[in-house]
């Protein structure tokens, strides 16, 4: 192979080993794209909420009690109106004191003067004792209902203290009853939140899925045709890497070197500047620091470049899919919260629109300008295959001839 063969041989490499990295970083980028969108909030009990929320515990508590009814106030014993059956006049206890001395008197000095005022004075005397039998009688059953209704009176008084607590409990199991049902509203609304969000996560990442599985084809397309561009043997197996290939590419350039084997090869060289520590292989590290390998890496840092720029320029079209992904998303979202989640004919409708926002997005893909570059780069590998076997001697080939450019 001639020095210029060798040179377009090693320039087909960089190109294919270069889409080979951006369709890598465009997948790496779209995989980081679904997996944050596994992150979906949990769907935690009402406990849970509250104790994330730092929410008092009563009030998911009280949510398990049976629901309590509000206590009733004793009724006043009713104050006494009737008076005793055998009782005409209710009297004063000094109707009950005996006569004085002089009324006694009184009555013997009568009974001396006048004798018949002896059986008026006895009958007075039987019927004063009738009557105070009566007064006594009657003061005894004032006293019985005195004492009955102060024990009704102490039983009302201990009922409406209890009562007055059972209310106070009864008042505060009100409002807690009440923030808890308002607790409960939002944890039910963060809750049907939650699963709005979580459809929508998923339909993205379904999104993301059919992008993904274009790009990751291509790159598996690209990767075959390096491996088969590798299969001519050329290089040996030790330096088939990106770095290695540019730095190669810098020898033949730059006149350095004419060719790869040899004690002035390329592979001698580059094994040199290895050891003194002047190639950097490391691709990650290399694209976020372009500048520092300018000097000895000039290929690459041409290339890499170039691949940034690329790489830019993909995921803005990956940007303007995901516009359009997320209006077919709106319209399966609008479907989604008017019915019943859970229902069998929303369950079929959703897989309907689902497939149909696959379909979208496949869509969007082929109009895409990430589309584009995949028929560039298809075109550009079907031209390095067929240059690939007329440099190996092979004009008849599947791929078409071509004559050397």
């Amino acid at each position: 192979m001639t020095t210029a063969e060798l040179k377009e041989y090693l320039g087909i490499l960089i190109d294919v080993h270069g889409e080979l990295y951006t369709q890598e970083k465009l997948e790496e980028t779209l995989k980081r794209r679904i997996d944050s969108l596994n992150f979906v909030p949990e769907e935690p009990t009402f406990e849970g909420y509250c104790r994330v929320n730092k929410i008092d515990q009563r009030y998911s508590e009280i949510r398990k009690e049976a629901p309590k009814q509000k206590p009733q106030k004793p009724v006043e014993p009713e104050e006494y109106s009737e008076r005793p059956s055998n009782v005409t006049v209710i009297l004063d206890e000094k109707h009950l004191e005996r006569p004085s001395n002089i009324t006694i008197a009184a009555y013997v000095l009568l009974c001396i003067i006048f004798p018949p005022a002896i059986i008026g004075a006895i009958i007075l005397w039987f019927a004063s004792k009738e009557r105070e039998s009566r007064l006594q009688e009657q003061k005894r059953l004032r006293d019985k209902r005195d004492e009955a209704q102060r024990a009704e009176w102490q039983a009302y008084y201990a009922k409406l203290k209890a009562y007055q607590a059972e209310l106070k409990v009864y008042q505060q199991y009100v409002e807690d009853k009440k923030m808890s049902d308002k607790y409960y509203e939002e944890w039910e609304a963060k809750k049907i939140n939650d699963q709005n969000w979580k459809m929508r996560f998923e339909l993205q990442k379904e999104a993301y899925r059919v992008v993904l599985i274009s790009v990751r084809e291509q790159k598996n397309k690209t990767f075959e045709k390096l491996g088969q561009i590798y299969s001519k043997n050329i290089i040996y197996p030790k330096y088939r890497n990106y770095a290695a290939v540019c730095s190669f590419y810098d020898y033949i350039e730059s006149g350095r070197c004419s060719t790869l084997e040899g004690p002035d090869g390329a592979y001698n060289k580059y094994d040199i500047e290895v050891r003194l520590d002047k190639i950097n292989a490391q691709l990650d590290v290399v694209i976020k620091n372009l500048i520092a390998i300018r000097e000895n890496q000039y290929k690459l840092y041409m290339e890499m470049g170039n691949v940034k720029n690329k790489i830019t320029e993909l995921n803005n079209s990956v940007k303007q899919i995901e516009s359009g992904m997320n209006v077919a998303i709106s319209g399966i979202m609008a479907l989604y919260m008017q019915g019943e989640r859970h229902s069998a004919q929303l369950s079929a409708q959703l897989n309907a629109q689902f497939l149909r926002m696959q379909s979208e997005t496949e869509k969007l893909i082929r109009n895409s300008e990430l589309n584009t570059y995949f028929t560039e780069c298809n075109n550009r590998q079907l031209s390095y295959m067929n240059r690939m076997n007329y440099l190996a001697g092979n004009y008849d080939n599947p791929y078409g001839n071509y004559a050397p450019v």
